[in-house]
Parts: structure tokens; sequence; C-alpha cells
């Protein structure tokens, strides 16, 4: 996969996310392993890795998601946090970023249903926008 610094980012509908910002290799491999992407849609640059490319040549890439379902990258704090069925859980208090990429891959939400508020990954999010987090399991 050959990705360059300044290629066009496009979600799977054909919606323009940005430009590549800075590429990351494996230190072994010397293959892709994260690429930056420079985006006004969000407050902060996002983290991609190859995973999430459906295509891509040096000046174009095109994910496999939409913007709307890109996961945790570009949440805010104090984004609305709901269950899959819809319920309130509360608001984000805390994104863990992992130190060498920057990418967001824990959260904290901060909620009435523990003392000590409910941490979620990833793997638990259905869809996410900066201002909402929807869940993929349900709280009863």
């Amino acid at each position: 996969m050959e990705i360059e610094v300044g290629a066009e980012v496009i979600d799977r509908n054909g919606k323009k996310v940005g430009r590549v910002s800075r590429v990351l290799l494996d230190t072994y491999s010397g293959e892709i392993s994260k690429f930056t992407v420079s985006t006004q849609l969000a407050d902060a640059d996002l983290f991609y890795s190859p995973e999430h490319v459906l295509e891509a040549t040096a000046k174009k890439v095109k994910l496999k998601i939409a913007f709307e379902q890109s996961g945790l990258m570009g949440i805010q704090y104090g984004a609305e946090v709901i269950d899959k069925n819809g319920k309130v859980l509360g608001t984000v208090d805390y994104p863990v970023t992992d130190t060498f990429t920057g990418e967001i891959t824990k959260f904290k939400v901060n909620t009435k249903l523990s003392d000590q508020g409910l941490f979620f990954s990833s793997e638990d999010v259905l869809e996410a926008t900066p201002n909402k987090i929807k869940l993929r399991i349900a709280f009863d």
C-alpha cells in the first residue's frame, strides 16, 4: 500500500475527510502502520490504520468506513453516550489516548450507573460523531 503525505482522504460514501498529514511506518517491516489525516471535521488530526483503507493510491485514499462511523477518532469531551436502544448513559468524561499514535483507544463515561464511571473501547461503539456515541450494547 502506498500512501503519501498530502493525499486526499475520502470516506466510503465519497465524503471528503481531509488530507494525509503524516505516515507512520513499522520500524521492522517498513510497512505503513498508521497515518494521520488533517481535517476540519474534528478538532484534531484523525488516525487511521491500513485496515481502515478500502483502496489507496499515492494521491487518494478511500476509507472502508463513513466518517460518522469512524470509531473513536473524533470524539469530544462531553459527547452524549447512548446504548443501542437509545437510553442516555451519560457523557464522555475522559478520552484515553495511545501515547505513541495519539489515537483515542478508550473513553470514560460520567454516568449515574456507576460512582467511578464506565470505560468503553472502539469495539463497544456502533456509531460515533464528535457529539454523540451510540454503543453496541444495551443497559437494562
